[in-house]
């Protein structure tokens, strides 16, 4: 059905032209000057739906009027914050923003993170504000049914829905008028804990595999049926970075073997030894840290640019005995 209005048939027309003459011409070009009107808005980028409420198409990566922004080094750039809300069928999933304050004519890169369960991106806000210090967009989903304070579901079962709202929040906060411009070229993918194990399905099973990421980060993540095992999938060529304590109280550190092992070059383990457990490494700012926080910016600048500096960036951040790293560049 058209979504235009109703101008009449030729007859109809032609019956006014015969009984009001110019009157009725005139009245018939200015519907044919609204229908270009119309038109011309369609072809300049907006849809207008069926329910009559014109919305924006998803903005396209930088223009020649606004640039890419390198990233910096966390503490950069000062931050502001905002919740926004992203529908998804009965679903209503309320989004917390980090923004960097950067020039109006800078694209900044976006990143997307997945909390854990009985957790809120709250808990992470250290580590969000020291990426988006940095220069980047955080867009960090709480999930209904995983968050704390919500009506938990099972743990599979979260996870599985996880899955599914990651790429429409991300979809949906692109096509957002915001105070920075989202580089839609470059987007990372992290997630923590179970929020881990929904980036390493996508990362790591083709039916959840999403083109868009240019680099993961599976912070203590999990293995599951969907990600590792008889359904482990080696066709992500993005880089892949996995990191946990050695001492993770929930004993996921085998599964970061498994995911390094499994993950295809370019990929990046980082080993905590300092009797870390499963959460600090992540919520908590303390200089160790900080220094992790860093080596995961250098690490998504790696993935955006594939500038080599960036490796040895990663290897000074975490030049330090508490820590281990292992590093497969690109074939």
């Amino acid at each position: 059905k058209s979504i235009l209005p109703d101008l009449g048939s030729s007859r109809s027309t032609d019956h006014r032209r015969t009984n009001m003459g110019i009157r009725g011409v005139m009245t018939t070009s200015i519907r044919s000057v609204v229908v270009c009107l119309i038109a011309c808005v369609a072809l300049v980028g907006w849809v207008v739906p069926a329910r009559g409420i014109a919305i924006p198409l998803p903005p396209p990566g930088p223009t020649a009027s606004v640039v890419p922004l390198p990233l910096a080094v966390p503490g950069t750039y000062q931050t502001s914050e905002k919740w926004v809300i992203v529908t998804r069928g009965a679903r209503q999933i309320r989004v917390f923003l980090v923004l960097p304050k950067v020039p109006v004519d800078r694209a900044v890169p976006v990143v997307e993170f997945a909390h854990g369960w009985n957790a809120t991106p709250l808990m992470y806000r250290a580590l969000l504000t020291a990426w988006s210090s940095a220069g980047m967009l955080v867009v960090a989903p709480m999930s209904p049914g995983m968050a704390r304070g919500t009506a938990a579901s099972s743990q599979s079962h979260a996870i599985g829905v996880q899955i599914d709202d990651l790429p429409v929040v991300l979809t949906d906060v692109l096509a957002l008028s915001l105070s920075v411009h989202a580089d839609s070229t470059r987007i990372a993918l992290a997630g923590h804990s179970d929020g881990g194990t929904s980036v390493a399905t996508i990362a790591f099973n083709p039916t959840f595999h999403d083109s868009r990421i240019g680099a993961f980060l599976i912070l203590a993540g999990g293995t599951s049926r969907a990600n590792s095992g008889p359904m482990e999938w080696r066709g992500n060529t993005a880089p892949v970075l996995i990191a946990d304590s050695v001492a993770d109280q929930f004993g996921n550190w085998p599964c970061a073997v498994k995911f390094y092992r499994q993950a295809a070059a370019p990929k990046v383990r980082i080993a905590i030894r300092q009797h870390e457990q499963h959460l600090p490494p992540w919520s908590t700012s303390t200089a160790l840290h900080r220094r992790i926080w860093s080596a995961t910016v250098h690490f998504m600048q790696w993935g955006f640019s594939k500038n080599p500096r960036m490796i040895g960036a990663m290897h000074h951040d975490l030049s330090i005995s508490s820590v281990g790293i292992n590093l497969t560049p690109p074939h």
